[in-house]
């Protein structure tokens, strides 16, 4: 039998309404919670977070309506996974939330789910600073308007189905490691990777202006972008940021580097925190061991650290400390 999703990180089982109530309004958003009949002592939530993403499997088995008066400065997004569900945005706008086609709830405005009880989704939480900043920085300027989604979400388009694969990998990090949030590198390209996916897949009202044309960037912001790599290389780097550090969109820096370096901002990354660790690793006035360097210079997942090390120096970094030669026997390097 496969397991529940977020199987680790269960937050209720229960048929109490009110504590259904309680623990939806601190995970998620205050909200009212009514029945049509007998609730399923087995109405449950799985959830967990990680950075400004919240991510809730939910399954109540029996009829039930969520009502929220306002998302308090939310983004909410479902992924339906079985069943059936009817949505309501605002006044007006309606949807059939089933496999395949989920929903997007704006910031702000007032959201309501009726739920079968063949219904189970995963419910994708966004904080409003963080995904309008990741639209700002892959835009390069600060947007003007709120964002707002298109109200149906399309699962089978390739574009969303992207997201869709990114969502599951958000899954999987949740399960697999329950240290992942003391990790700030790797919180930061999952959330990049989550909220990147959702704008460019989601139809917004900044689509057109995200997804126009841009021509490739000057050698003196690729160079703007180099400095700050080089200079903090420790530092857990987003496109996103780089981008919006040196004032342009994301795929302009990408196009930039592409065509002046010949590799992407994270390859070039990746490459100046091996030059570093491998100095460490060489010198021997500097007391450290490998896991201590690689996690100083940026590395969280130490296999394929170690990979890409051996690939780009020929040994292993237990290997270089090893081999490193004493202190009397260097030659100056110029």
């Amino acid at each position: 039998m496969a397991m529940e999703p977020l199987a680790g990180c269960t937050q209720f089982r229960t048929g109490d309404l009110d504590v259904i109530r309680d623990v939806g309004a601190r995970l998620l958003v205050p909200h009212k919670v009514q029945a049509l009949g007998a609730v399923s002592s087995n109405a449950r939530m799985n959830a967990a977070r990680l950075g400004h993403i919240t991510l809730a499997y939910l399954k109540y088995e029996s009829r039930i309506t969520l009502e929220a008066p306002t998302t308090e400065a939310q983004y909410f997004f479902t992924l339906p996974l079985t069943g059936s569900a009817e949505a309501r945005r605002g006044r007006h706008e309606t949807a059939v939330s089933i496999p395949n086609h989920g929903v997007a709830y704006r910031a702000d405005d007032p959201s309501m789910i009726a739920l079968t009880p063949d219904y189970s989704m995963f419910f994708v939480r966004i904080e409003r600073h963080a995904l309008e900043r990741q639209l700002a920085g892959l835009l390069g300027c600060e947007i003007k308007a709120p964002l707002c989604f298109d109200f149906g979400m399309d699962l089978t388009t390739p574009s969303l189905h992207t997201w869709v694969d990114s969502v599951r990998l958000l899954q999987a990090e949740m399960e697999r490691d329950a240290e992942i949030g003391h990790q700030p590198l790797l919180v930061a390209r999952v959330e990049e990777l989550v909220m990147t996916g959702l704008l460019v897949g989601q139809p917004h009202n900044y689509s057109e202006q995200l997804l126009s044309t841009h021509g490739p960037a000057r050698p003196r912001v690729v160079k703007q972008a180099i400095d700050l790599l080089e200079q903090q290389p420790e530092e857990p780097w987003t496109i996103s940021e780089l981008s919006r550090a040196i004032g342009v969109s994301a795929r302009t820096l990408q196009s930039g580097f592409q065509r002046y370096v010949g590799v992407s901002p994270t390859t070039y990354l990746r490459e100046v925190r091996l030059q570093r660790v491998h100095a460490e690793l060489c010198n021997p006035e500097v007391q450290t061991s490998v896991s201590d360097s690689a996690f100083r210079w940026g590395f969280t997942h130490l296999g394929r650290f170690a990979a890409a090390y051996r690939n780009k120096f020929g040994e292993t970094p237990s290997e270089t400390l090893r081999n490193r030669e004493p202190q009397s026997s260097l030659s100056p390097t110029w």
